[in-house]
């Protein structure tokens, strides 16, 4: 006579996430921001957002030296050759305005949303 063998039991899906309450559900996100120039030539622009604290102020970081790296570059290339046209770039900040001075990079953070609040 042979043994039963058992079969273990089937793994389940995890549960999914609760649906918002009314009053809807957030978490935080963090931004990274980047600025550059000054006065009327003032620009700012959002480089990218994470969940993570962490990981958004290692990202301002990286931007920052590349920011600075791909401006020296700029730099020496319109010295070499005034009036040329130099197009640096950074994979940390592809929309880095380089030709408005020192570059700026700081993490703010802003609560993410699963539905708009109600007018009460």
């Amino acid at each position: 006579m042979r043994a039963r063998r058992e079969h273990p039991p089937a793994k389940q899906a995890p549960a999914p996430p609760p649906p918002p309450t009314r009053e809807g559900t957030s978490e935080t996100i963090f931004l990274v921001v980047g600025s550059a120039g000054e006065y009327d030539e003032h620009k700012e622009w959002l480089v990218a957002a994470y969940r993570d604290r962490g990981l958004a102020q290692q990202h301002a970081d990286l931007a920052r030296g590349a920011f600075r790296a791909a401006q020296q570059s700029r730099e020496a290339a319109l010295f070499d050759e005034p009036g040329g046209d130099y197009e640096a770039t950074s994979n940390f900040d592809p929309h880095a305005a380089l030709d408005r001075g020192s570059g700026h990079y700081e993490v703010t953070s802003i609560e993410l949303r699963e539905v708009v609040p109600s007018g009460r």
